[in-house]
């Protein structure tokens, strides 16, 4: 059993053997003088390390916080996809609703968990699960599905089988990314020192992602460096966000309640109050959690049509930083109000009243300034006919957006609203918050007041729009 590490002694961690967690252990262990040793392992007997003590720390599959509690997790790091992931995938004759017995690649407890989770949850199944070694043919000549995971499961042929991607599945299922793995540590282990290690080995990592898959992809049977690149830096991700937060605890809570795991422990990794440690309203940040914990423990019992909520909730709830916790509220009140598996639409149109604007926006290639060829304002008789014809085909609203024109002031808004309130019943959506600004600066006045104005002449809503995220990655 080791002892709880000083800053002077061998920092003994456990990693993970395969292709996925490769961007968080960069350059560990690789300096003799650096007090780290590492050892690579794969995700169960990483677990198996930190539990016999024989590792401080570990990257360990995310189940095992609830097998083993009291240990504590890394902030912000993790391995997690959003959606697809390639690497946990389940194999089928058929379709996942007529399994009866899956061979199952034991390596990693979580990915073994979420399959058998899906399978209850999503198609109403519980197939045997048979340990196997991690060879697609020989896994379905002994049954109806096989559970690849890991390097096995990206070099495995797939070619005449249904592949049904895990993460995916979960995603389009609850919303949330899934997260694998976790790094965790020891009681009384130095978090400080082992929080700033990890971050700066995955910075490092993803830093020198180019050079990293080089290398592995140099391995016999492992993808090529496109595909490699497109796994590690696009499919997986490494931040332990408030989302993955909220995802390893809908995890817990859905596996716990088919006797997957013993009863969930979630105080390994709460997730920090958004703000840091400044208190609202003159509650201190231990207050203000606890507060907004019960205030969504009282959202989650109206979803269930147990409770009203009282006014000072809801308007907590409202200005709360919470938002993903609260959306979950709101769906499975809407759920329970329409369980039929039916999505709605609306019908509206679309219409951009004038394209000239002053922003110049390099990206945008609608925009025209003043005086340019090409440049338009709809009068309102073309805005008429517009809604008339949307009308006519069944339509209930309006969406209007156009360019920052320089030269229209807040009167001009309100004789559009106010003309297409009076002859048509349509919602009106329109001006996105960077118009709503450009109006109160051409105009003079507040926004608040361009917005009641606005509310007055027959505005409805306004859409969002505006803060383009001009990300590669997104």
């Amino acid at each position: 059993m080791l002892e709880s590490p000083s800053m002077q002694d061998i920092l003994r961690i456990g990693g993970l053997d395969g292709l996925n967690a490769a961007p968080l252990q960069w350059g560990l262990g690789k300096d003799s003088a650096s007090g780290v040793e590492l050892t690579l392992r794969s995700p169960v007997a990483s677990a198996a390390a930190l539990a016999a003590g024989e590792a401080h720390v570990a990257l360990i599959p995310t189940v095992e916080l609830a097998r083993q509690p009291g240990l504590q997790v890394v902030p912000g790091l993790c391995v997690a996809a959003r959606r697809r992931v390639r690497s946990v995938v389940l194999i089928t004759r058929d379709g996942p609703e007529k399994l009866r017995r899956v061979s199952v690649d034991e390596t990693s407890c979580t990915s073994v968990t979420l399959l058998r989770l899906l399978l209850a949850r999503r198609f109403g199944v519980r197939p045997v699960m048979e340990p196997c070694v991690a060879h697609v043919e020989t896994m379905m000549a002994r049954s109806d599905g096989a559970l690849l995971i890991a390097d096995a499961a990206l070099r495995a042929p797939t070619s005449g089988w249904q592949v049904h991607d895990l993460a995916e599945l979960w995603a389009s299922w609850t919303g949330l990314p899934f997260v694998f793995a976790v790094w965790a540590a020891r009681p009384d282990t130095d978090m400080a020192r082992v929080g700033a290690l990890l971050r700066g080995a995955r910075a490092d990592g993803l830093r020198h992602l180019p050079q990293l898959v080089s290398r592995l992809a140099t391995r016999h049977g492992n993808p090529g460096g496109p595909a490699l690149t497109a796994y590690l830096g696009e499919l997986l991700h490494y931040s332990l966000g408030p989302e993955e937060v909220l995802s390893m605890r809908r995890f817990f809570g859905e596996a716990h309640a088919l006797d997957l795991i013993p009863e969930p422990v979630l105080h390994p990794f709460a997730a920090p109050i958004p703000g840091g440690n400044r208190a609202l309203g003159g509650e201190t940040p231990m207050n203000q959690a606890t507060r907004q914990k019960r205030d969504l423990e009282a959202a989650g019992r109206t979803a269930l049509g147990e409770e009203r909520l009282s006014d000072d909730v809801a308007r907590r709830l409202l200005e709360a930083p919470a938002l993903t916790e609260l959306g979950l509220a709101a769906d499975a009140m809407r759920r329970r109000l329409h369980p039929e598996p039916v999505v709605t639409y609306i019908i509206d149109r679309n219409i951009n009243y004038t394209n000239v604007c002053v922003a110049k926006c390099n990206f945008c290639a609608f925009y025209r300034l003043p005086g340019d060829a090409g440049g338009y304002l709809l009068s309102p008789e073309e805005l008429d006919a517009k809604a008339r014809e949307t009308v006519a085909l069944g339509g209930t609203g309006l969406l209007m957006q156009g360019g920052l024109h320089p030269e229209l002031g807040i009167e001009f808004y309100e004789r559009l609203l106010a003309d297409l309130k009076r002859r048509h019943s349509l919602h009106l959506h329109a001006f996105s918050p960077p118009e709503i600004v450009h109006f109160a600066a051409v105009s003079k006045l507040s926004i608040r007041e361009i917005l009641t104005r606005l509310q007055r002449a027959g505005l409805d809503s306004i859409p969002g729009g505006g803060a383009e995220i001009l990300v590669d990655r997104v």
